[in-house]
């Protein structure tokens, strides 16, 4: 880890603390960046599904592969 000065708008801090649950901004802005980061895989996920990558799983044979 290592130790990054930002400014940073603390109407925007204070928001994201409350939301988040948390006291301290360090964690507060260590969260808001797995966020981010999970959103982003979120995204790239719907999208995979939106491209049909996973159709075959409809299929029972495909799915008995796959958790066998």
């Amino acid at each position: 880890m290592s130790r990054i000065l930002v400014e940073v708008d603390t109407v925007d801090l204070d928001r994201a603390k409350r939301i988040l649950g948390t006291n301290r901004n360090v964690e507060a802005v260590q969260l808001a960046l797995r966020e981010v980061i999970a959103g982003r895989a979120r995204r790239e996920l719907i999208e995979m599904f939106r491209r049909g990558a996973f159709a075959d799983l409809g299929d029972p044979e495909v799915r008995k592969v796959a958790w066998s």
